[in-house]
């Protein structure tokens, strides 16, 4: 299949330094290594992502706007990009993506692989294809329970960082957070985005923060922006001053983290890739979503949470942030190790670049025993589209009638 030219497409019009964003580039690269013709279309990013400069393979930037024209220029775009660099196969790595990408599938009969990366699942039914890649179980579980998709179609992937690439001490771009650590107290750094989906999760480590700082000091670092921002600043402040500033809560702002960063802290929390980077740098890391903190990722815990993408939905805590800070030292003399080979074994992107040419081969197979023609292709693009109309107007009509 070396001879393909492969194009990802990432759907979203914010590229923002998200785990969505960052997989799909190290996703692409193993891709491009593998020996294949590879671009990525994206939206050009509000900031500098070092991962794209180090990347080798093509790039197509085009800016989209929700509701201000990505319905027309998207699909125009990607269109455009695949006829004139002659693409054979699109790599849909979100929904959008997928239903951008419907022109170009269409009138040019181009195969398109869907990813669908994590939380509880697209905002409406995939597409009808084979090849769906998923990142976790519990969307190989929802997935075809809620829309009626035959598992034959679906393939369970984790596989999307370069553990390689965090063992190299020049993949740094410098220290933001070594000033006014003191030895003896214990550091926590979040990475996330602070928009209102994921500001629980911080609420919640927050609260963890809290009550270590009833007894003994502990300093938090909150890397990331968000609209959610202002409102967890005033709860930081408000710990600082309950507990007699023996919590000290700064934030940095939004920025690429590297291992650097990641290695001046005792613990990093969070979910997602997040907590896999940390991982990879040598950082113990632990799980805290919305509904609360899950505790330290072990070889017990990591297998339990990685059902969920690593965000804990449906899982009681392992553990308090208490009895993580007071058990690192053991942890990372008996276990860490072996955690790292574990996360390696299960999210090495060597295994996602197998999953994305199992993908290609199921879709292209389609292709050729059913015939496939542009009216089978737009009975599927558009089915999908009614669907997710039908969607998200219940979506509205729930939302202005609770």
């Amino acid at each position: 299949m070396n001879y393909l030219k492969i194009l990802f497409v990432l759907g979203g019009a914010s590229q923002t330094i998200g785990g969505h964003t960052l997989s799909a580039i190290t996703l692409a690269n193993y891709t491009y290594e593998r020996g294949y013709d590879v671009g990525m279309l994206l939206s050009p990013a509000p900031s500098c992502i070092f991962d794209l400069e180090n990347c080798k393979f093509r790039l197509h930037y085009k800016k989209a706007l929700y509701g201000k024209g990505a319905l027309l220029n998207r699909p125009s775009d990607i269109f455009q990009i695949v006829k004139n660099y002659h693409y054979n196969v699109i790599i849909a790595m979100d929904w959008y993506a997928a239903m951008y990408s419907g022109l170009a599938a269409v009138w040019g009969k181009v195969p398109v692989v869907q990813v669908i990366a994590g939380g509880k699942g697209p905002p409406s039914s995939p597409l009808n294809l084979p090849g769906i890649i998923l990142f976790s179980e519990e969307l190989m579980e929802n997935i075809p329970a809620k829309f009626g998709l035959g598992s034959e179609k679906l393939i369970l992937s984790r596989g999307r960082i370069d553990f390689n690439a965090y063992k190299d001490p020049t993949n740094g771009q410098g220290s933001a957070l070594s000033n006014n650590h003191k030895q003896g107290v214990p550091r926590v750094l979040s990475v996330s985005r602070l928009n209102k989906a994921k500001g629980p999760s911080i609420l919640a480590l927050f609260d963890q923060v809290e009550q270590y700082a009833s007894e003994k000091p502990i300093e938090c670092i909150v890397i990331g922006e968000g609209d959610a921002k202002p409102a967890l600043i005033l709860r930081a402040e408000k710990i600082e001053k309950e507990s007699s500033s023996r919590a000290k809560i700064k934030f940095l702002g939004g920025f690429r983290v590297n291992q650097s960063h990641l290695q001046q802290a005792d613990l990093v929390v969070g979910q997602g890739r997040t907590v896999l980077e940390a991982i990879a740098s040598g950082v113990p890391a632990a799980v805290c979503g919305e509904n609360g903190y899950y505790g330290l990722l072990t070889t017990t815990s990591l297998p339990a949470l990685a059902t969920t993408n690593l965000t804990g939905r449906q899982y009681n805590p392992f553990s308090t942030l208490t009895e993580d800070l007071e058990r690192l030292i053991e942890f990372r003399e008996q276990e860490e190790s072996s955690v790292y080979e574990l996360a390696h074994s299960m999210y090495d992107a060597s295994l996602g670049v197998e999953a994305v040419e199992k993908a290609i081969r199921l879709i292209m197979d389609y292709f050729a025993r059913v015939k496939i023609n542009r009216w089978t292709l737009a009975s599927v693009w558009l089915e999908s589209w009614r669907i997710g109309i039908i969607t998200l107007l219940r979506k509205k009509i729930m939302k202005n009638n609770p």
